[in-house]
Formats: C-alpha cells, structure tokens, sequence
C-alpha cells in the first residue's frame, strides 16, 4: 500500500497541474448564495406545504424515499432534487411522474418575466443591477411555480448547497425540515471546519417547524445544530427517537440488507413521515421491494449494446462525490460485491475542487487487485470542470499493484465501459462513480439504459389553452399536435367532465381547430 507521504504527493501535483484556464473557469462558476433574487422571482402565495431537506449526503435518497412514502399512502406531492441527471425539468416529479416539457418551459418563461420585472424596480431603489438568476435559482423558482400550478398539497426539496442562504430556503411555509449527515464539502462555499458547515446548514431550520437529526452525525455537530434548534424554538428529534420503534413494521432482512447508512436514510424519511402524518400506517417491505432509490444512487445500467454485446450482466453506479459517500460505497461493495481477492473494476471521474481529498477518494476505494480507470465529462455552463484523467491515473499507481491495471485510453466515459468490458469480462464485477455530472453523462450516452426513470405526466389544461391559440396563429409542428390530440383526450376522460360520470349539468367540451 502507498505510504501518506506518497498520496500527499500525488494530490499536490493533482493541484498544482490543474490548468490555470481550468482553475479560471471553475472560479467564474455561477453560484451565488441568498435570497435577494430568489425572493423577487417566486410567488408570494405558496399552495403547498414544504418538507425540506438538507445535510450533506443522503439528501437526494431521502426525498426519494419521502416521494415513495407518500405515493404508498396517496397523498399529492411533488419533489424537487438537484442536479438533475436526464435534464433541468426531470429534477422535478408531481406524484412520480415529470412534468409536461411545454408545461415547465411556460413556467420557466413565467419566473423570468417575473424576475425581470421585479428587477428593474430592485435596479430603480438601489441603483444596483441584481443581475439574471443563477441556473439554479431558476429551477427552484420553477420548481415552487410548478407545485402551485399542479396544486400538489406537499413539496419535497432538496437543499442545493448549504442551507440558510441556500436559494430552496425562500420557501414560505414549512412543514418539517430534515438534516442528514453532514461531513466536509464545498469548503469554498461553506465554511472550512464542520461546525461551520452545521451552522449553515442549521439555518434549513424554522420556528416551532420540527426538525429530524441524523443522530450518527458527529458530536460537534449534533451541538451546533441542536443548540441553533433551541435558540429559535425549533422541535427536534434524532433518528434514534424511541418512537420510531412504535410504528416501523419489521423488515425482511434476508431479502433487504441495508448498509448502516441506508438505515438512517429511512429513519429520516421514516420518521419525518410520522410527524406529518401521525395515523398512517407504513408497510416497509412494500416500499423496500420498490427499490425506492433515486437515479444515480445503487443504480445497474446496461451496455450491451454500447459494447457490441460483450456486456450483458449489468453494471453497478452509485455517483459518490466525497469522503462520506465513498466510504459508504466502499462498505456496500466490500459487503456485497467483492468475492475474496478477485478484483473489482472501478470506472471515476471527479469535479475539481480546492478542498477535495481525491487521493483519499481513491485510495478508500481501491485495492491493490483492482483495475481503475479516472475518466472525464464534458461540463456544461456553470458547471465545473472536470479533473485531468492524466492525474487521477498518477494518484492510482500508488495504489495498485502494476500499471497494467489502469486505463489509459480516450478519458471518455463511453471508451473506459468498452475496457473495463473487455477485463472485467461478463461477469465481473464494474463500478461507475463520482461526480453527479458524470453520472449525467453515462445516462446521456447512446448505448446505455437504466430502468429507473420515470413518465411524463399528459398535458394538461394549460397545455390545452396553449395550443388553442397557437394553433390559430401557425400549424402546429407534429410534436404539437400531439402533445394538443393528448390534451383533448386527457380532457374528455377526465372524470369531472366524463359524460358518463357526470350526473348533471352540461358536459363541458374541448375546443376544436
């Protein structure tokens, strides 16, 4: 194994060989944390009731949990998670399905008016321009639009970066708020010590709105938050709560095996769903066996197509970013894919970051007998980028036991599933890991399917009116007849407006062009 000395080393020449241009553009990333603009863009009246979520990791897993809870128990929601891995609208659901695309770009258009408009009267009292909104305070103002105009009656939404001046965290009305385990992550945004990070996360937190703690978290922040709790009046329970145990239907742990973290995921989502609905009952083994896990977490694609059938097994991605997700992933493997000394076949990327330990990352999850290959994606606008494949290989070769165990290849995703293919064989074990943008990109890629998506809802009403009156100003394109031929059928099977339901009074028609 590596010494500390020769890891330390190789992650300073990580550093230090980053492009100044690469360096240049990460710095230009545009991410600006409050709530000045957001504010000026999403409505004032919120119609739905929000459960927030934040923390460091196991953020995303628990408003997917959340999501599937509530979908078991009936009850209208809508969820908001980021980044987005197959696009900006399917970072949305409204009861497990996305929203229409016309719908949400009519949304999107409706958010910049608005900001616009509040903008040039923000410019005429200060005499500051506040600028355009972030990307991402454009999808939660998108978002919260979206979940009023669906009339969802609960939203679910993750916590972007941090917390207090997080741009979710313009919600009006709160009905819990959920903080997960949080450990060091965007230093340089939040704070270069873990009580920093706690505090700014802390700030998710309102008056007398409760507030589940990941009770594993450590000392230090399980203090920071619980004494910030206190201070404004906020009721907080730990997952350790006993209370869990009253409602918590035993699990099948022969058919589900959950890793410690995964435990405290559904504890979160468990007991937040207990607060808000008390009377409801929750079979566990009926939401286990749905594999309640969003895209990109303990997911399998298939390749067989992109490598000509060589693969036909399937292929294990978990898009683990930073110490506390790799460690867990490096349990889950060692626990549940590893076969004695046989080697696994690893496939990284990473984004680059002053404070990422990327030696630690590796080294946590590599053996000696493995086979690594560090890729690159191709980051979009604002977006950072990527770290060189040529450095995360250097950082690997004190890790492995020959150089003949790293890929060297075209440093794209595609090329390195052909290899690993090629080594692993059919049925040896393949890994993908890493950033989320790089998770996006293997989903994005020709050749490569996952089942875990989901559909998109019909259009709607709103839909309906659009193209009534775009219809009567051009031809519609064959997409937007389309999409206009579903509106009207959506329309007359509505219940409400079915003459074969309706007792009395006038069926209600669907226009006609």
């Amino acid at each position: 194994m590596p010494s500390a000395r020769d890891l330390k080393r190789a992650l300073d020449r990580v550093r230090s060989a980053i492009p100044a241009q690469r360096k240049l553009e990460g710095d230009r990333r545009n991410i600006r944390l409050g709530l000045e603009r957001i504010t000026r863009a999403i409505q004032k009246e919120q119609n739905w009731t929000g459960v927030h979520v934040g923390g460091t990791n196991g953020k995303g897993s628990i408003c997917t949990l959340l999501s599937y809870m509530f979908r078991q128990s009936g009850v209208s929601h809508g969820v908001f998670t980021s980044p987005s891995l197959f696009g900006a609208r399917n970072g949305i659901t409204i009861n497990g399905m996305y929203p229409n695309k016309r719908l949400y770009e009519a949304e999107m258009k409706n958010v910049q008016s608005r900001f616009h408009r509040a903008a040039s009267g923000w410019t005429f009292e200060t005499g500051e321009d506040p600028g355009e909104l972030t990307p991402f305070e454009l999808e939660t103002a998108v978002a919260f639009r979206v979940f009023n105009v669906l009339h969802v009656k609960y939203g679910i939404v993750e916590v972007g970066m941090g917390g207090a001046s997080d741009a979710t965290n313009a919600m009006h009305e709160k009905g819990i708020t959920i903080i997960s385990k949080i450990g060091l992550d965007h230093q340089e945004y939040l704070g270069n010590t873990i009580e920093e990070i706690a505090g700014v996360k802390a700030g998710i937190m309102r008056p007398s709105v409760p507030c589940i703690i990941d009770h594993t978290n450590s000392v230090e922040v399980l203090r920071v938050l619980t004494e910030h709790a206190r201070s404004i009046g906020t009721p907080y329970y730990l997952t350790d709560d006993p209370d869990v145990a009253d409602f918590s239907s035993p699990i099948d742990t022969e058919k589900f095996q959950l890793e410690d973290y995964e435990k405290q995921n559904l504890l979160c989502a468990l007991l937040a769903f207990k607060k808000l609905f008390p009377n409801m009952e929750m079979d566990l083994n009926e939401l286990l066996s749905k594999r309640p896990y969003p895209p990109g977490r303990k997911d399998l694609i298939h390749v067989r197509d992109l490598t000509d059938g060589l693969r036909t097994a399937p292929i294990f991605v978990d898009g683990a970013h930073n110490m506390l997700g790799v460690q867990a992933l490096s349990t889950y493997i060692n626990n549940q894919m590893r076969n004695g000394d046989e080697p696994v076949t690893w496939i990284m990327g990473l984004s680059a970051s002053k404070t990422k330990p990327f030696a630690s990352l590796i080294e946590t999850l590599v053996r000696p007998q493995d086979r690594f290959a560090f890729v690159e994606y191709q980051p979009l606008p604002n977006e950072p980028s990527a770290v060189p494949a040529a450095l995360g290989r250097e950082i690997a070769e004190s890790v492995v036991s020959s150089s003949e165990q790293i890929y060297d290849g075209d440093p794209s995703v595609d090329a390195a599933i052909q290899w690993a293919s090629e080594k692993a064989g059919n049925e040896g074990p393949i890994v993908i890991t890493g950033s989320l943008y790089l998770i996006r990109e293997l989903y994005n890629t020709e050749g490569v399917y996952t089942r875990r998506k989901f559909k998109t809802m019909r259009p709607g009403r709103s839909q309906l009116w659009y193209y009534t009156q775009l219809a009567q100003t051009r031809e519609l394109t064959e997409e937007e007849a389309r999409e206009f031929k579903q509106a009207r059928r959506h329309w007359r099977l509505n219940p409400i407006r079915s003459s074969a339901l309706v007792s009395d009074g006038e069926r209600q028609e669907p226009p006609r062009i």
